[in-house]
């Protein structure tokens, strides 16, 4: 780490804001660096496509951090939505890329726009069937998400299917195949997503409740 920076992809800053957010540690003073300026770079954040715009947004709402590149990344995200509702990092849509991008437009659903974005989205999965489990993960951590959009039988569903994919010692890729770290991780915090929306608590990555918000 040098001057704060910590690395070429600003997904990377975007995955550490959440997690630090998550622990209760203020990513607006990291060593004496603010974590949260590094996604004030709207052509290096957005150099990873949507990918890149998705987690700046859940990693600005995720504590309620000040960010004035905010909208400009939700604007960014809604302009890459392809005709049929889907989103993906290029060309034909994808169930995961999808299934974040309405992680990140959940935190503006109250909006009639992001709302007819987020239900074109939802028509889309509607006629999918994932293949991998993490692919399940991430409806899971979407649909929680976006509780009065979706029916409880449908969240039940996506949490049945996705624990299909068990096996020892965590979850597998493909059904059949043995421990995958990646599905394990994705599994595991979806199952917390699912947890927290049974018990009636904010979604997964609403991380401070509306209780915390941490100031420069």
């Amino acid at each position: 780490v040098k001057n704060g920076d910590i690395d070429r992809k600003y997904t990377t800053y975007s995955r550490i804001i959440i997690a630090l957010t998550a622990i209760g540690k203020n990513p607006e003073n990291v060593g004496g660096y603010n974590l949260i300026e590094k996604l004030e770079d709207f052509d290096k954040v957005t150099s990873q496509g949507i990918n890149g715009a998705i987690f700046a947004v859940i990693a600005t709402k995720c504590g309620s951090y000040s960010n004035y590149l905010c909208e400009n990344y939700l604007s960014y995200i809604l302009s890459k939505q392809n005709a049929d509702g889907s989103f993906s990092l290029s060309g034909e849509g994808d169930i995961d890329v999808t299934a974040m991008a309405l992680q990140a437009l959940s935190f503006y659903s109250y909006r009639e726009n992001v709302k007819s974005a987020i239900n074109k989205a939802l028509l889309w999965l509607d006629n999918k069937i994932p293949e991998s489990s993490e692919s399940y993960s991430q409806l899971l951590v979407a649909y929680t998400a976006l509780s009065s959009f979706v029916d409880k039988d449908k969240v039940i569903s996506v949490y049945n299917e996705l624990m299909k994919f068990s096996v020892d010692g965590g979850f597998c890729h493909i059904m059949g195949e043995g421990f995958n770290q990646m599905a394990s991780e994705q599994a595991s915090y979806a199952i917390v997503a699912y947890e927290r929306y049974n018990e009636g608590k904010t979604s997964l990555y609403d991380i401070n409740n509306k209780k915390v918000t941490f100031f420069k």
